[in-house]
């Protein structure tokens, strides 16, 4: 555009001229490919003053070549050039609007100026988004390098490119005479204590300083950190107070915890008194992926007091919602808290009693007072199988159904009987019940196949037919049965052992893994195994799931190299699952869902008591406690007031 001599711009006929011939969109959109390098400035706009201010610190002539420029009257240091490049992009969408304000609809370019605001548009998104990221890693790294080295620290893996800081205020910890800061990242969250040199006893304050001697300030972290989705936020009430009051002082350690709390004036167990904590900003975090006792796996509770309210609304607000996105598995309430096992509706699972209250139940056909334990259909062979009071009973299905004079006949066809499966093996449906006899285990095979063909909803006894397929003894105690083509995989405290179907001898019973493998000795070596569960990879590959752990082995019984590793963080889960890319890990109070291919914990449901009724191919049934309601009380857990979940991988 020609300016004037005396500075100003030519006249509005010329102007208009210039617009007719110069298409300012145009302009734009052909140079969106060179705009992008705006996001690597954006993304490293921090590093650079970063480095400018190492290097003024390091560089005493640059320093004063910096005072010199201050002093002379510039108001800015040279690290504003390097900033003002990113402000200056933001100008050009500011100042496109309004060329695009001043542009008619009829013109050509408006349309082309419209599209190139919408491009830098999205260019300015990506940005703010690289800065973000930016800005949250150097908070990473800043609370990496101020924080005292453990085992904690580790687990948070703030140096991670994806790690975010979500929220983070000070607040009063019980135990504790000064705030202490608790930080939300997207993984944990973590109670951080302010120390001096490393020195719990000096924190804060300044008094008693030294002239001349800088304090180094450092953090350490207080207490394991808490996954964020095994957190409950918890409201004080006088009905929460009563039941959390229990939870006091321990002198014990907690196994899983790893932290003692013998003695300790910080326990995060202790409990403030009733008018201490029977405010609107004191709140209770309850962990439930850290039972604070091995054998009642009661939730680790922390106590808290914030300076504002909305503090403590933020903390159950944020915690809730990060929850809520990180889904890999839908959890579904089951309508009527009933669990389907066949199209007709039958009978559902509650603490105490893995089937209490069910229709099956309610008629005569099982005695109230019978201890059940586990419940299993065979449609195909129109069995239900029911095991109590350590005897493993088969019922005609139909008969139970349709509540025909048949329905309570059963017939005993296994004792004693600790636990059953139902799998395929040598090309039959079998039903494999394991039980202690007191001088060693017992393992009968029971094939019902040709029942297919006898089997009346009139017959007097359901089972008449059913054989002994094999009857095995075993010397040291079962924990769990898997089936593979033609062999039964047998969990003992010995490891993974595996029986033929044919072969008998040393032939037919081998160990799972090889005993030459040095890549195993870290399983090989331990006692007191306690396997639980195996599955089959398409790529021929086995995963072993102990109580503590899992991984992966080749088919030949060799460790797999490269492979994951599963850490179940000390839960001691019971029951697994294997979901598409996920595997379900079901503890007492938790069920975490792990990746399959990176064994990384992606997901983790709070479920109190959760007791798994059935493993379908993409989903499973879990039955579950009651919890806290609606307005993050507690409400004691009731048989009344459980739940079926459902279970199901997300598409």
């Amino acid at each position: 555009m020609n300016i004037g001599d005396n500075g100003e711009q030519t006249n509005d006929e010329e102007l208009a001229a210039f617009v007719e011939e110069f298409c300012v969109g145009d302009v734009f959109l052909n140079s969106l490919e060179d705009f992008t390098v705006f996001e690597f400035y954006a993304a490293n706009n921090e590093s650079s003053r970063d480095a400018y201010l190492a290097e003024k610190k390091r560089n005493s002539k640059l320093k004063e070549l910096v005072d010199r420029q201050m002093s002379s009257g510039k108001r800015e240091e040279p690290i504003a050039y390097l900033t003002s490049i990113v402000k200056r992009f933001s100008d050009y969408k500011l100042n496109l609007e309004q060329v695009l304000k001043r542009t008619s609809d009829e013109s050509p370019d408006a349309y082309a100026v419209r599209e190139a605001v919408a491009e830098i548009g999205k260019i300015a998104t990506r940005m703010n988004e690289a800065t973000k990221l930016s800005q949250n890693q150097r908070i990473m790294q800043l609370y990496f390098r101020s924080t005292a080295p453990s085992a904690n620290l580790d687990l948070l893996n703030l140096l991670d490119p994806s790690r975010q800081l979500i929220y983070k205020t000070p607040l009063n910890y019980t135990g504790r005479s000064r705030p202490v800061e608790l930080i939300m990242f997207d993984n944990y969250i973590a109670i951080f204590i302010k120390t001096v040199d490393g020195n719990l006893e000096d924190e804060g304050d300044n008094e008693g300083d030294i002239p001349g001697i800088q304090k180094r300030y450092l953090y350490k972290i207080k207490e394991k950190p808490i996954h964020v989705d095994n957190a409950r936020v918890l409201f004080d009430t006088a009905s929460s107070r009563g039941i959390t009051e229990l939870l006091r002082h321990s002198t014990t350690t907690s196994a899983h915890s790893g932290t003692s709390t013998s003695g300790s004036h910080e326990s995060p167990l202790i409990r403030h008194s009733s008018s201490a904590h029977s405010d609107k900003k004191s709140f209770t975090i309850q962990d439930f992926g850290n039972p604070f006792d091995a054998d009642s796996h009661v939730a680790t509770t922390y106590n808290f007091r914030v300076e504002v309210e909305v503090y403590r609304d933020q903390w159950k607000k944020q915690i809730e919602a990060h929850q809520k996105s990180q889904v890999f598995v839908d959890v579904g309430v089951c309508e009527d808290r009933v669990f389907v096992a066949t199209r007709n509706a039958i009978f559902y699972g509650l603490e105490g009693s893995a089937y209490k209250r069910t229709p099956l139940l309610g008629s005569p056909s099982v005695s109230l007072g019978e201890n059940i334990k586990q419940i299993e259909i065979l449609e195909e062979f129109d069995l239900l199988l029911v095991l109590a009071n350590d005897k493993l009973f088969a019922y005609n299905l139909r008969s139970v159904i349709n509540k025909t004079s048949q329905a309570s006949v059963r017939q005993q066809i296994a004792y004693p009987v600790n636990f059953f499966r139902i799998g395929v093996c040598d090309g039959k449906t079998l039903i494999c019940a394991v039980g202690d006899t007191g001088l060693r285990w017992q393992m009968k095979l029971l094939d019902p196949t040709f029942k297919k063909a006898k089997k009346s909803i009139f017959s007097a006894n359901v089972t008449q037919d059913m054989t002994v397929y094999k009857d095995i003894f075993i010397p040291t105690p079962v924990t769990s049965i898997d089936f593979l083509k033609m062999r039964v995989v047998i969990g003992t405290c010995r490891g993974f052992e595996t029986v033929h179907m044919k072969l008998i001898g040393a032939d037919g019973n081998a160990p799972l893994l090889d005993s030459t493998d040095p890549s195993l000795k870290f399983i090989r070596n331990r006692e007191n195994l306690n396997p639980l569960a195996l599955f089959r990879t398409d790529d021929e590959r086995f995963l072993l799931c102990f109580e503590d752990q899992g991984f992966f082995v080749t088919k030949h019984g060799k460790y797999s190299l490269g492979s994951a590793r599963f850490n179940w963080r000390g839960l001691a889960p019971s029951k697994f699952a294997h979901f598409g890319q996920y595997i379900v890990a079901v503890s007492r109070n938790v069920i975490d869902v792990f990746n399959w291919a990176t064994g990384e914990l992606v997901q983790s449901v709070v479920a109190e008591n959760a007791r798994v009724l059935e493993v379908r191919e993409r989903f499973m049934y879990v039955s579950r406690d009651s919890g806290s309601g609606e307005d993050g009380t507690w409400e004691p857990a009731s048989p009344y007031g459980a739940q079926v979940w459902k279970i199901e991988l997300r598409v």
